[in-house]
């Protein structure tokens, strides 16, 4: 967009038309719309079809992925915000990876946004510790940390083994993953490296959110009996997305 080039981006039901001529806004994304701009380009080019989706607002229309339009749907991975997408189009799902704390760009992002303080190497720290590798979690540990912190413990000590057995058995899921309250305060989904010519959609493993919610989990469940322990390891074992986990398990018991 910032090098105008024919795009189409769609957020809170408006739809903008952003080329070399400016910012044209509509209301809905109409068929005609788009018909009257594409019949103007080189259509070889797959103009982009940006769509922003809003948790509370309805999926998308598929006027939206029409072709020769090059598609690209940001949304939670909950399956009902895209299954009509995914039935029409057979696309590839791609997962952005979280910032990665051993370099700097996290902060420098963060600095792009008005009202962002200058930290200290503490407060840096701070963050690297308890939050995961996320906008919103830097924002709401800045904004409140003590709020922060209790929110994340509160998740943790809402956990028994069968809760997290259930977050196992479902982490196959992408979407029922996410859509679990306690896993999104404590967990995180990461992509396996792929090769970027692998034409398929991204695997991925589940891992703790932060080292804060790591300690959290650890010392909750330091004393498994040894029952619920073996059936916890074993739903890892048929989970290859819960490896993490499997190895954290096992290793408590080990050290008993």
């Amino acid at each position: 967009m910032s090098l105008k080039l024919p795009t189409l981006f769609t957020a809170s039901n408006n739809v903008f038309w952003i080329s070399k001529d400016g910012v044209q806004r509509f209301s809905q994304p109409a068929s005609s719309i788009m018909t009257h701009h594409l019949d103007l380009l080189d259509l070889s080019s797959r103009p982009w079809s940006l769509v922003d989706a809003h948790r509370d607002a309805p999926a998308p229309s598929v006027a939206l992925f029409a072709n020769p339009l090059f598609p690209i749907y940001a949304t939670l991975p909950n399956v009902t915000r895209y299954k009509q997408w995914v039935k029409d189009q057979r696309p590839m799902t791609h997962i952005m990876q979280p910032w990665d704390w051993d370099k700097e760009d996290w902060l420098n992002c963060m600095k792009l946004f008005d009202q962002f303080p200058e930290l200290d190497q503490d407060t840096i720290l701070e963050i690297k510790h308890h939050c995961g590798p996320l906008p919103r979690d830097i924002w709401g540990y800045i904004g409140d940390r003590t709020m922060f912190k209790n929110e994340v413990e509160r998740a943790a000590d809402a956990l028994d083994s069968d809760a997290i057995y259930t977050i196992l058995r479902r982490m196959e899921d992408l979407s029922e993953t996410a859509a679990d309250l306690a896993s999104h305060k404590l967990l995180i989904v990461r992509r396996l490296s792929r090769d970027s010519t692998d034409l398929r959609s991204d695997a991925y493993e589940v891992d703790f959110k932060s080292t804060f919610a790591e300690e959290l989990l650890r010392k909750r469940f330091s004393k498994l009996v040894l029952d619920d322990a073996e059936r916890l390891f074993r739903a890892c074992s048929l989970v290859p997305e819960a490896s993490v986990f499997g190895g954290w398990i096992f290793e408590a018991q080990a050290m008993k």
